[in-house]
């Protein structure tokens, strides 16, 4: 007999979902995936597929009741599978505890230790959210989530040793590394005779410097022979990135600047990816998950490198990111303050990045 598995995906993370759908495609296991409307809209090409069946969150319902509703319906798989939990934690953790379940874990300091990594701001919306996430009880509902997993899944090994080496946890508790994303197949895309150069996800300083690439191409423009393209591939947060608006001031004749003011489908950040000479990612050491912080490449991925990693894009990238080895012929480390404006020179000029297509491992 078969076993039977549930993809529990309640928010917006359609890509993670789209991997895990891939690697499960030619199993013998029965499969259901729960979700939400947005991210069942965005796997539009899974929807024939005969080894999946959808069950749609309605777009009146909470996940609170969506949770309530399918509880007995979890009951009937050998294993849940909950790919995301950002919220209702009470309702999650009674899911968890009722079921064999594998909790997939993005931010790892937000969950596995919350109180010993929030970050102390003094706005009223930050201390409103503290003022919530107390009266949800949240942080003793994600404790009582791990003590009740059966397991726990990391997107990579470096964070899954690292937590390993940070955090306890039961001794019942399986600990994996489970990838986000592997590069399947390399794509080309269409070479429209201009370099394309691309800075994937939303536009926020949370996670990434945009003022240092900007002072890099304000240095660079005058030295460009042929005209570049830059694209900001994700739904720009204008309030948070001060220095927003002066892109646009970069020299139009030598620089095509591409923004986006909405949510981007997946297929057109697909094309927009596969049109990408180059990426450019300016990770900052330290993250902001809600009001935690979190250590990027040890504590959390970013979504930038999951699109480096499907796409085997070259990449310029920062020194204070950790690589796993295997990604190294694929990169170039940059000192971002002191080098991105020479990088991105002989990047461009001298076509570095088609020396990088060239080395990536199929």
């Amino acid at each position: 007999m078969n076993r039977s598995i549930a993809i529990i995906e309640l928010y917006q993370h359609d890509e993670v979902l789209r991997h895990y759908c891939d690697m499960l495609r030619d199993s013998k296991c029965n499969i259901k995936v729960f979700c939400s409307k947005v991210v069942y809209d965005c796997m539009v090409d899974f929807h024939g597929d005969d080894h999946f069946v959808w069950e749609v969150q309605k777009e009146e319902e909470s996940i609170l009741q969506f949770l309530k509703r399918q509880n007995v319906s979890f009951a009937s798989f050998d294993l849940l599978f909950i790919t995301t939990i950002l919220n209702e934690f009470k309702a999650f953790y009674q899911v968890v505890e009722a079921n064999k379940t594998l909790v997939l874990i993005h931010n790892a300091h937000s969950f596995l230790d919350p109180e010993g990594y929030l970050i102390y701001d003094q706005s009223l919306n930050d201390r409103l959210r503290r003022l919530k996430l107390s009266f949800q009880r949240a942080h003793f509902y994600k404790k009582k989530i791990v003590e009740a997993a059966a397991g726990l899944a990391f997107p990579t090994d470096r964070i899954l040793n690292y937590v390993k080496q940070q955090f306890s946890f039961p001794k019942h508790l399986s600990l994996i590394s489970l990838p986000f994303v592997y590069m399947k197949e390399l794509k080309e895309g269409v070479n429209d005779q201009i370099t394309t150069i691309t800075i994937p996800g939303t536009v926020s300083s949370e996670v990434r410097n945009y003022e240092l690439v900007l002072k890099a191409f304000l240095e660079l423009e005058n030295k460009l022979e042929e005209k570049i393209r830059l694209v900001l591939l994700g739904r720009s947060d204008k309030t948070d990135i001060v220095c927003f608006d002066s892109f646009f001031k970069l020299n139009k004749k030598k620089i095509e600047l591409i923004t986006f003011d909405e949510f981007i489908p997946h297929e057109i950040y697909e094309r927009w990816l596969l049109k990408t000479d180059f990426l450019i990612l300016p990770l900052n050491e330290f993250g902001r998950n809600y009001i935690y912080r979190e250590h990027l490449g040890y504590s959390k991925i970013s979504g930038s490198i999951n699109d480096m990693i499907r796409y085997g894009i070259p990449t310029l990238i920062p020194a204070s990111y950790p690589l796993e080895e295997t990604l190294e012929e694929l990169v170039e480390v940059v000192f971002m303050k002191s080098e991105l404006a020479e990088k991105l020179e002989s990047w461009i000029q001298s076509k570095t990045f088609l020396e990088k297509k060239k080395s990536r491992k199929r």
